[in-house]
Order: C-alpha cells, then structure tokens, then sequence
C-alpha cells in the first residue's frame, strides 16, 4: 500500500498551535520524535496507521493533514489531552534544570482549601 504525502507545514502548524512537542505527538501516534520531524520537513511519508494515529491525536481529519480539505476536521471534537504518562515523559525529558525551575513554579502556586 502506498504511503499518502502529507502536508508538512500543517503538521507543523498545527502541532505548534496545540502546542505539544514533537516528542508527545511522537507518542501518541507511536513513532519517534525524529520521525515527527521527518514528517515536518517533508522528508518522509507516514504509513497509513500513522496518519491515521496523526490526525486523531491533532483532533483533524486525514484529508485536512494531507491538505486535501481545509476544514480541520471533526468541528465539535476538542483538541485531545495529553496522558499522564505523556506529560510525566516530557518533564522527565526536561535538563535538570528546567525540572528543577518546574518544581520551583509548581510549589510557588497556593494550594487549593480544603
């Protein structure tokens, strides 16, 4: 079966505007996130799965991703969240630094009554 082309900069675009990286769309559509990049500069296609795993975790249609419509997609369908497992690997993924800035942030907040 043949690999559908994609279109790049919407892949692109619309991964920024959710703004996830590449490696948690990586994860949800169960590639790497250098196969992402691929992707985002045109330098490979996505097997049919792929798109499909693609399209469903940027909340848009096939046909939107290889530009063939350019209605984005199921309308009512929010953007999908990401899983506690995808956010824990994108912390774990940060320098020590920015982890140890995270944390910083996350204990500065009040905590809620109760």
């Amino acid at each position: 079966m043949s690999r559908p082309p994609i279109d790049p900069d919407r892949l692109k675009t619309r991964r920024t505007a959710l703004r996830i990286t590449r490696s948690v769309l990586g994860k949800s559509a169960r590639v790497s996130a250098r196969t992402i990049q691929n992707y985002e500069e045109g330098n490979s296609r996505p097997a049919p799965g792929t798109l499909l795993n693609l399209a469903q975790a940027l909340g848009v249609s096939e046909e939107w991703l290889c530009g063939q419509v350019d209605i984005l997609g199921p309308p009512a369908q929010a953007p999908p969240r990401p899983t506690l497992f995808a956010l824990v690997s994108s912390i774990l993924a940060l320098s020590p630094e920015d982890r140890a800035a995270l944390l910083r942030l996350l204990q500065s907040e009040p905590h809620p009554a109760g």
